[in-house]
């Protein structure tokens, strides 16, 4: 008898136990995270639009101007754009924190 026949033997098997529908799985896990990563993207550039918007309005009417006094559609346009600011740090949007508190320091 040789060495190799002295050897135990186990029989080969080639099933692999797949659980993708598991939420423990590893492959649920990454596909939930991609999909997860894929929301936080959308939501953020949701973000950097309606700040970029409301941002504009800011900087024409309040940063540099000087202005004391606003027409109606100019009025209409700065709640609007003080609105979006105020959304905008609710959720954690770093960015409007400060455009939001120039508008509670100004005087009207």
């Amino acid at each position: 008898m040789s060495d190799k026949e002295k050897l135990p033997a186990k029989p080969a098997t080639h099933a692999v136990a797949t659980s993708i529908g598991l939420r423990g799985s590893l492959v649920a896990r990454a596909l939930a995270e991609l999909q997860d990563n894929k929301e936080r993207a959308l939501i953020s550039r949701n973000q950097d639009l309606r700040y970029r918007q409301a941002r504009a309005v800011y900087e024409k009417q309040l940063a540099n101007s000087g202005k004391t006094t606003w027409t109606a559609e100019e009025t209409t346009a700065l709640v609007a754009a003080f609105d979006t600011l105020r959304e905008l740090a609710i959720e954690g949007y770093g960015n409007a924190y400060f455009p939001l508190a120039t508008f509670y320091a100004s005087p009207e």
